[in-house]
């Protein structure tokens, strides 16, 4: 009686559960996978403190957003939302985009190291174009925690580029 109320039956629910389940699995080991590689970053970079320490807090951030994240999923297991095409497609869209997001901060995040490298191989059309889209990120990212540290040693590694140019030209 109640399958046909609710249109799943007892197999389709269990079998929808299972893949909850292993999707939450997944995402955790994940999840454990990257606070893990954050943790080696950061002993990997002590090297290089001097020239790396404004990223220190914004790394520290991330990590600490990790683990927090990783407890919180393994206390919590949530399941997803059946929307009205009677799939989870919102939950996979806001998943995708999470993602972009997650993706274009640790893009903005190794902008430093990015324009160094291109610096060093006299790459000047590249540099300009990469600092003006980061540049537009952060500042649609001022207050947010980290953006004023990366900015500060983009505009190092510009400023360091401009003296090269005045000394050779």
């Amino acid at each position: 009686m109640e399958e046909a109320d609710c249109g799943f039956s007892r197999t389709e629910i269990k079998g929808l559960d299972g893949e909850r389940k292993a999707l939450v699995y997944d995402n955790y080991s994940k999840l454990i996978t990257a606070t893990e590689t954050i943790r080696k970053m950061r002993v990997n970079m002590d090297p290089l403190t001097p020239t790396t320490s404004t990223l220190s807090p914004a790394i520290a951030h991330i990590a600490d957003t990790a683990a927090s994240l990783a407890s919180a999923l393994q206390e919590r297991v949530r399941v997803p939302r059946i929307v009205e095409n009677g799939g989870v497609a919102e939950d996979e869209e806001r998943a995708e985009e999470k993602r972009r997001q997650r993706q274009t901060v640790r893009w903005v995040l190794d902008a430093p190291r990015r324009l160094r490298e291109r610096v060093s191989r006299g790459e000047g059309e590249a540099v300009e174009s990469d600092w003006s889209e980061v540049k537009a990120l952060l500042d649609k990212w001022k207050g947010v925690e980290g953006a004023e540290e990366v900015r500060r040693e983009c505009e190092k590694v510009l400023a360091g580029r401009a003296d090269a140019d005045n000394t050779h030209g």
